[in-house]
């Protein structure tokens, strides 16, 4: 009988699994330490030990077909996707960042502008309007050398988008040689399908149109 108990139904696997526990799980999109974010060497596009129990009760012909494409796969795809994953992640996590900053500051101006205005109403202290002209000018002078230098969020956007379109392709890659998908499906001499995930892989990490049986196809789409 089909299992149809949405609870039971394993969370989707990627590098960044979500944070456990009741009403915490935005935590996860929480920007990080610049340098937090790595390659997960533990991770796996499919589970060995998943894979491994799977495989128990199917021959050993068929097993060993199945095992030679993961682990020539593994070998290809895995550590490039591993990088360009993470890649994409710090991307992410530094637009994150710079969006609280320009936030934090929009707010902090917007703050030291009305405690002015209530500042020119006090007689008995003149200097604090002085004061906090000069905490603004100064919050200010921190935005133009700290923030504004490495604020060109449309470039860490679009590497963002980039990398996760790449790591997307390969994922998308990996999946259709392991299962026999086109254009996998036409190359049955497992060399001749070797030679041709490779030379897909190179399309995808030179930005390159990957042709499947003479149409041309983009790689990827951005997902994070």
């Amino acid at each position: 009988m089909t299992n149809t108990n949405p609870s039971a139904v394993d969370t989707p696997k990627n590098q960044n699994p979500l944070t456990e526990g009741n009403g915490w799980a935005w935590l996860r999109d929480w920007p990080k330490r610049p340098g937090q974010i790595k390659p997960d060497q533990n991770y796996f596009m499919i589970d060995p030990a998943v894979l491994r129990a799977v495989l128990a009760g199917v021959d050993e012909s068929t097993r060993k077909d199945i095992m030679a494409d993961v682990d020539f796969a593994d070998k290809e795809i895995l550590e490039t996707f591993r990088e360009r994953d993470a890649e994409a992640k710090k991307q992410q996590n530094t637009y994150r960042i710079l969006q609280l900053l320009v936030m934090s500051i929009a707010f902090l101006s917007t703050v030291l502008g009305g405690l002015q205005l209530l500042a020119t109403t006090d007689a008995e202290h003149p200097a604090l309007l002085t004061v906090l002209s000069a905490t603004e000018g100064l919050v200010v002078l921190i935005t133009v050398i700290i923030v504004f230098p490495f604020a060109d969020r449309n470039t860490v956007m679009s590497s963002w988008v980039h990398n996760r379109q790449r790591a997307e392709a390969l994922r998308q890659e990996y999946f259709r040689f392991v299962t026999h998908q086109e254009p996998y499906d036409l190359v049955p001499e497992f060399t001749d399908r070797q030679d041709l995930l490779g030379d897909r892989i190179a399309q995808i990490l030179l930005d390159q149109p990957i042709v499947v049986n003479a149409v041309q196809t983009t790689s990827g789409g951005p997902n994070s």
